[in-house]
């Protein structure tokens, strides 16, 4: 597989909090690309970092089996990409049942594990847990299937988050009616009684502290859960949608608190929410305006916030492009680059920021990385 650098598609001054005209220089980064699997990848996918590593997860509808292809990140994208590998067959045969490919995946002190459905039959569902210890990267068994340690969590539901501790232990979330989970001793329970999620749960972390959020499709609310030194916080973002993006920050004061990124479809703008001093009270401020946006990242970034989205942009003739765009801070303005653009929407994005570096997975018709020196 072949990698190749690119123009960025379109580099333009960006806006304010407030929408109004930056007058900054466009922002400008090199851009490299490479097609890691084509035609048969679907969504979700994620993207993440194990040693010296960059691990894509994703389903492949044809062979019905949740893949895992395996990047070395440095200066630039290698110049060739191995091969996926399997890491198991998930459904019995296409057509996939509608929760094919939904997984939650994380790494940590070089251990891997992935938190996936299998249906077994078309009556019945299994949820694994795959966890692969350090040192056991290159184990392979039959036709390049990876090894890994399986277990059987019970009730079986929908994957939303593994979280992982500094040891490597993963405490693991889930979704069956309650929001149940199983923490890194092996002790399970459930956090919330009713829960029926509207989007992708995600993780976020920072230090000693390791969270998550979920929208409630029920409830219309944007769920937050956090533990720090064992001790859990939780509570709502409100006026924050299912499409989102969570990450840590440090505010002025030097704490570390959350920030949530979240799309309203109907003001057509991205919004930051970031925790006050105040307990479970957020700030909102307007990122930019958006059509269509349907995936989201963020993160810190040179005192500011860094975001990842997917657009559409009307062509005329009824016609319109999906552009994936990123935003950079500027001072108080951003500055903006269309990463790419096509006719396909964007059925999936994971990104990782790594060494000044900005990885991202991105499924259109083929599953692409990216890497953005910023």
């Amino acid at each position: 597989m072949q990698v190749k650098t690119i123009a960025p598609i379109l580099a333009v001054t960006l806006l304010t909090f407030a929408g109004c005209p930056a007058g900054h220089a466009p922002l400008r980064a090199r851009v490299e690309s490479a097609v890691i699997a084509a035609g048969r990848p679907v969504g979700p996918v994620s993207l993440l970092a194990s040693g010296g590593s960059l691990l894509a997860v994703f389903s492949d509808w044809e062979t019905t089996s949740l893949a895992m292809c395996e990047v070395p990140f440095g200066p630039r994208l290698p110049r060739s990409i191995a091969s996926p590998r399997l890491v198991d067959k998930v459904d019995v045969a296409p057509p996939p049942s509608p929760s094919f490919g939904e997984h939650a995946c994380a790494a940590s002190s070089g251990s891997l594990a992935i938190l996936y459905l299998d249906r077994e039959r078309e009556d019945k569902s299994v949820l694994k847990l795959a966890t692969r210890a350090a040192g056991a990267a290159g184990a392979s068994g039959a036709a390049g299937a990876l090894q890994w340690r399986l277990d059987i969590l019970e009730p079986a539901g929908l994957p939303l988050a593994l979280l992982a501790e500094p040891d490597g232990r993963m405490a693991s979330f889930w979704a069956a009616g309650s929001l149940y989970f199983r923490d890194a001793s092996g002790a399970q329970g459930i956090l919330r009684d009713a829960l029926q999620p509207g989007s992708r749960a995600l993780g976020f972390g920072a230090g000693e502290t390791r969270g998550l959020t979920v929208f409630d499709e029920s409830a219309q609310q944007l769920l937050w859960y956090r533990w720090t030194g064992g001790e859990l916080a939780h509570g709502v973002v409100a006026e924050a949608g299912p499409v989102h993006a969570p990450t840590m920050s440090v505010d002025e004061a030097g704490a570390v608190r959350l920030a949530v990124a979240s799309y309203d479809p109907s003001k057509r703008r991205i919004y930051l929410f970031r925790e006050t001093g105040e307990a479970g009270r957020f700030s909102r401020i307007t990122v930019t305006m958006a059509d269509g946006t349907r995936s989201l990242f963020c993160a810190p970034w040179k005192g500011g916030f860094l975001f990842l989205y997917d657009e559409t942009r009307p062509l005329g003739g009824g016609r319109s492009a999906c552009d994936l765009s990123l935003l950079a801070p500027a001072g108080a303005r951003y500055q903006k680059l269309v990463l790419s653009t096509g006719s396909a929407p964007l059925q999936g994005l994971s990104a990782v920021l790594l060494d000044g570096a900005l990885y991202v997975l991105a499924l259109r018709q083929d599953l692409a990385l990216l890497r953005v020196e910023l």
